[in-house]
């Protein structure tokens, strides 16, 4: 059998002069039954979210292309935040025999990815092959085969499709998410009005942006138009929308990651951003917060400011701790303590719905080891596993019938398998068992992973994976990590919070790519 030549299709998408370094390498192989078969090859290229193809060329085989057939493409204008479908169509004098459709693939920028799509027969045994030599394809150590995978970057593994860089964390904000991957990097997709994607500029993302200004990272959270991390060595960042909530006050937005004011010079050991507050654990299980007090979020007797300071009224001992939009929680001691607003019973003092200027112990007699906190509501899970949500119910995401607020601690079902919980604008959601995900409340724009539908109080299974290791709630849109490393998010996406490259609305998890 004759060597197959590589042949460069010219791309019309294709744009300006010289070589670009940001490029996505697509190669179409065919096992040797359908290449000796097909007299014609078809390509098209359609940017994501429109109908007509950029490039849409038929090419004769074997005379002008035989397999591998590769088509280089370059992002429009350089802009590396754009996605494309590949489509690949073989035929002979009778038409169309085989077609290849590939999932969204996007750029990264200043590197060369490769995407390979094939056209096979699942059929064909060795017996049915001609002699001489083949390729093996992209084959794992097992000799499986990784058909074309969700994203251009993902490697086969075992024969799965997985991903180079595996997330370990995620974050969603009010419309802006945010992905720790296991080596320390991240990467913040969504609205950037404020700098809060930490890029350098205030330009939006519809698919995710390596924020390169700070490396290492072993924590991070986002809040309402900004985001902190920490890094290995105990150091803080914050970027955004400017306020004293990032550490530098009143001024301009903050583009990139820069080092909070320490004056104490702890070294903080997790982060975790409200609305107009955050606060940090440190190594030695003490709390800092900084930012807005007026209503107590930061546990300083209403006092404000943009250097952490310690709340020192239950001084250690914190074994976690989460922010909502004006209130804040944490464990210590194994009991459940929040400050700040209370006026929808968020920080869970029964009655009594006045705001909390200091850690208030919330008495219920059990014994915590977990929390998680939406805008105006809070759940936490106890060292048996069950779930207890209170504060605002006007959607029923406290998982209890009516929409009164819910003043007081209430278990969520009977269930004894809780592994953890996050809370989002008007819903929540939260890992069961081996890894099961559920969520409830508000379902208006498919933030609870299925169609949009009413409100419901009773967790509801997403989907059937069983691998889910991390989810967090954001304005009207989840996202998760899966076993593995990869990222999906769900529900509204008027301003590309989903990060898959588009604004469509999605009502069940669309994996991210990077």
């Amino acid at each position: 059998m004759r060597a197959p030549l590589i042949v460069v299709l010219v791309v019309a998408w294709a744009t300006g002069c010289g070589e670009t370094p940001t490029q996505v390498i697509v190669t179409f192989e065919a096992d040797p039954l359908k290449a000796a078969r097909a007299t014609t090859l078809r390509v098209m290229i359609t940017t994501v979210g429109e109908a007509t193809p950029a490039y849409d060329e038929t090419h004769a085989v074997p005379s002008a292309v035989t397999f591998p057939a590769t088509v280089p493409v370059v992002p429009a204008g350089g802009d590396a935040t754009r996605r494309f479908v590949a489509v690949g169509e073989i035929g002979d004098a009778s038409g169309v025999f085989d077609r290849v459709e590939s999932s969204p693939i996007g750029f990264t920028e200043g590197d060369l990815v490769e995407v390979t799509l094939r056209f096979v027969d699942d059929s064909i045994t060795d017996a049915d092959l001609p002699d001489g030599p083949t390729d093996a394809g992209d084959a794992g150590p097992d000799g499986g085969d990784c058909r074309p995978c969700p994203c251009s970057s993902d490697v086969c593994v075992d024969g799965v499709c997985s991903p180079a860089n595996p997330a370990a964390q995620v974050s969603a904000g009010l419309t802006h998410g945010c992905a720790r991957t296991e080596d320390g990097r991240i990467y913040c997709w969504g609205d950037n009005t404020n700098g809060q994607l930490g890029v350098g500029d205030t330009d939006e993302r519809l698919a995710p942006a390596e924020v390169t200004a700070v490396s290492n990272v072993v924590d991070l959270d986002v809040g309402d138009g900004f985001g902190c991390a920490v890094r290995d060595d105990g150091v803080a960042f914050c970027w955004g929308r400017a306020g004293a909530w990032i550490s530098f006050g009143a001024g301009d937005d903050v583009l990139t990651p820069r080092e909070i004011s320490n004056p104490e010079e702890v070294l903080f050991s997790d982060v975790e951003c409200g609305g107009t507050h955050s606060c940090g654990r440190t190594r030695s299980e003490e709390l800092y917060c900084w930012g807005a007090g007026d209503q107590g979020q930061n546990g300083r007797d209403g006092i404000g400011g943009r250097e952490p300071r310690r709340v020192r009224a239950n001084p250690t001992a914190w074994l976690a701790v989460d922010a909502g939009h004006e209130h804040t929680c944490g464990i210590r001691m194994s009991d459940i303590y929040c400050t700040g607003d209370n006026g929808e019973g968020q920080s869970g003092q029964g009655g009594m719905v006045t705001d909390q200027l200091t850690p208030a112990r919330v008495n219920i007699g059990e014994s915590f080891r977990a929390v998680g906190l939406g805008r105006d509501h809070t759940c936490a899970i106890t060292f048996d596993d069950r779930l207890f949500c209170f504060g605002r119910n006007n959607f029923l995401q406290t998982g209890q019938m009516g929409t009164g607020d819910v003043t007081f601690p209430q278990q969520v079902g009977t269930e004894m398998d809780w592994v953890s919980v996050s809370g989002g604008t008007e819903h929540t959601c939260g890992i069961r068992g081996e890894g099961e995900l559920y969520c409830w409340g508000d379902n208006s724009a498919g933030q609870g992973g299925r169609e949009p539908s009413p409100e419901t109080e009773v967790p509801t299974r997403v989907g059937s994976d069983s691998d889910w290791i991390d989810v967090d709630g954001g304005g009207l849109f989840t996202c998760g990590v899966r076993a593995g490393g990869a990222v999906y998010c769900w529900g509204q996406n008027s301003a590309g919070q989903l990060g898959v490259g588009d604004r469509d609305p999605r009502a069940t998890p669309t994996r991210l790519c990077w």
